[in-house]
């Protein structure tokens, strides 16, 4: 599986973040999704929402 390079998410470390349609560019990133996603509705149409891992944690399976 070929994953997808998003270009300076690495400074939203353990927050949410609204990217466009195509998940290639973050639009806005902040603590809480609810602020985000009221924010994001405003700047694109159909934004997409992630949480970003904390990137300086482990993750384990």
């Amino acid at each position: 599986m070929k994953g997808i390079r998003i270009k300076g998410i690495e400074r939203y470390s353990g927050q949410w973040v609204a990217l466009d349609k195509t998940g290639t560019k973050v639009i806005l990133g902040g603590k809480n999704l609810k602020s985000v996603m009221a924010k994001a509705v405003q700047k694109v149409d159909k934004p997409v929402y992630m949480k970003v891992p904390r990137l300086d944690a482990y993750f384990t399976p």
